[in-house]
């Protein structure tokens, strides 16, 4: 028994190795990872190949894309309008939300099927996906985010179906911040510092709270406080 537990203790801890592994892009200069869901499948956006414009610019537009499971091969997903797009946040199914323009600057959700396949208007048409920025979705699909200017949040349905607003009759800009993550019941971190849900409204998450920046399956919130020192 004395052998053993002297060998035991004698054994080092195992450190931790780490493998960083290049997505690439799609022919430009960068790409940036902005999510990752349980199968490992990562989305972002990535440089195109510049191109000649219609003003004569060269120009490389920033293209969403997911990659196959454990940060393997880059799939482009498309974009609505002619300047590229952005993916945002991942469900796993492989459901993609982000934007991408239209009529020039003007920001406007989509929302693709399983995989990334099938980029379509988050809300199912043009109109109704202008100036939206989705900011996550859950594994029933429900979407959150806000207008281009962080000024009104929203949530949709399953599929990304319909629109509620969050802090309906607030004052502009709704006091809460603007959607940073939802899980799958439903409930929605706020980045001002509050927990918000179609039931209850919104709670504030405590007087020393000054961001929040996620929220997991069992409703645990991380951000920092007003001392500048991560919560959760």
């Amino acid at each position: 028994f004395t052998l053993w537990a002297v060998l035991a203790l004698s054994i080092p801890a195992q450190a931790v190795e780490w493998t960083i592994r290049d997505l690439g892009t799609f022919g430009g200069d960068f790409s940036v990872a902005t999510g990752i869901n349980e199968l490992g499948q990562v989305i972002g956006y990535a440089q195109t190949t510049p191109t000649i414009i219609w003003t004569g610019e060269l120009v490389g537009f920033a293209q969403g894309f997911i990659s196959a499971p454990d940060g393997g091969a880059l799939t482009g997903l498309g974009q609505l309008g002619e300047t590229g797009s952005m993916a945002l946040g991942v469900n796993d199914a492989g459901r993609v939300v982000g934007t991408s323009a239209l009529f020039g600057d003007t920001p406007a959700g989509f929302i693709t099927g399983p995989s990334g396949g099938g980029l379509a208007p988050l809300g199912g048409s043009e109109a109704s996906a202008g100036f939206k920025v989705p900011t996550d979705i859950n594994n029933l699909g429900q979407v959150v985010g806000s207008d281009g200017a962080a000024v009104y949040p929203f949530i949709t349905g399953p599929n990304g179906a319909g629109f509620v607003a969050i802090g309906a009759g607030e004052p502009a800009p709704v006091p809460y911040g603007e959607p940073v993550g939802i899980n799958d019941r439903g409930q929605v971190a706020m980045s001002a510092g509050y927990l918000w849900t179609q039931s209850g409204g919104a709670q504030a998450l405590g007087a020393d709270v000054f961001e929040v920046t996620d929220i997991n399956e069992a409703g645990q919130v991380v951000g920092r406080t007003l001392a500048n020192v991560g919560f959760i």
